[in-house]
């Protein structure tokens, strides 16, 4: 028969192990827990990620087109800069009007920014995706600079070159702004110096520069459309696996 000191020390041992397990099962809880919370939040940000890629794709076709208008323009200009037959005037504002054209991607990234400043990216299970997610913001930060370059290009060379030269008045009129709003005004008084514009060796450079980094960003918006392909996929990849 057990003395009691040995009863005593029995139950001591028993209670102890009831303690610890109960510990280990709470911190299991808990661990299982985060995770499935950690999962929840995965699957959140990967549906509204794909949500906003999809987005951004889609307006890859409208840039394409704009892209395209902005280098034909320069493309008429130095036409006629290394041509002999002078184009009628309203051509000639309406393409150097398209000069002004301000181009640049802008896609949605609120819920992009949100997952890399809130750290979600750790989140992402998926090496690969985390891996296309990074390169699709590095992709996206040269198509805004160069992006920029051309805007810089006109506002601080042709811009300043035309003025005195081709009344602005008459670009808004005959150029994009004339086609899509009203002008609340009539045809400058001064007349167009075309023929001196054309003639100047720095208006064709400073064409022919606005026309090359217009063609630079062109050249890297068109590896983004397959960079959102590929996110997208991963993700739907992950979203099966849930």
């Amino acid at each position: 028969m057990l003395s009691d000191g040995k009863v005593l020390w029995r139950r001591a041992v028993l209670e102890a192990v009831v303690i610890v397990a109960s510990i280990l099962m709470a911190f299991g809880l808990d661990a299982w827990w985060a995770g499935v919370q950690a999962r929840h939040q995965e699957h959140q940000y990967l549906v509204a990620l794909r949500r906003e890629f999809l987005v951004a794709r889609d307006s890859l076709e409208s840039q394409a087109t704009r892209r395209a208008w902005a280098q034909h323009v320069g493309e008429a200009l130095i036409g006629q800069i290394q041509g002999s037959t002078e184009a009628p005037a309203d051509s000639l504002l309406y393409w150097s009007s398209g000069l002004s054209l301000q181009i640049d991607f802008d896609p949605p990234m609120a819920v992009y920014d949100d997952v890399i400043s809130s750290g979600g990216t750790q989140l992402i299970r998926s090496d690969s995706l985390r891996i296309a997610l990074a390169q699709y913001a590095s992709q996206l930060e040269l198509v805004r600079s160069a992006d920029q370059q051309a805007w810089t290009t006109w506002e601080q060379r042709i811009q300043p070159f035309l003025e005195g030269r081709v009344p602005r008045v008459d670009r808004l009129r005959k150029g994009i702004a004339g086609q899509y709003s009203t002008i609340p005004f009539g045809a400058s008084p001064h007349s167009s110096q075309w023929k001196k514009v054309l003639a100047d060796p720095a208006f064709e450079d400073m064409v022919a520069e606005r026309w090359l980094r217009v063609r630079i960003a062109s050249g890297r918006l068109s590896a983004i459309g397959p960079r959102i392909d590929v996110i997208c996929r991963l993700i739907d990849e992950e979203l099966q696996d849930d």
